[in-house]
């Protein structure tokens, strides 16, 4: 997986493919606000924020738009059945 450096480089680049591409999140809280994590095909995004931030706001406003899927938990698909 690719992760970028930057919301906005993810956004953009995912916008133009997200028709092709399922987007995920996860959204761990922390003391003092948030990580989130979000994937759509090879390329990723990570970064913490306040629940405040308006950047974060904009993140989750565009994981309402494009219908992005969150994710639980993750686990190898040779683990599932076991």
């Amino acid at each position: 997986m690719i992760i970028v450096d930057s919301w906005r480089s993810f956004r953009d680049l995912i916008s133009k493919y997200a028709v092709r591409a399922y987007v995920f999140y996860k959204i761990d809280e922390k003391d003092e606000g948030v990580y989130i994590r979000i994937s759509a095909g090879r390329v990723g995004f990570e970064g913490e924020y306040s629940k405040n931030d308006e950047e974060y706001r904009e993140i989750i406003g565009w994981l309402k738009e494009v219908g992005a899927v969150k994710v639980v938990r993750a686990v190898p698909e040779d683990l599932f059945f076991s």
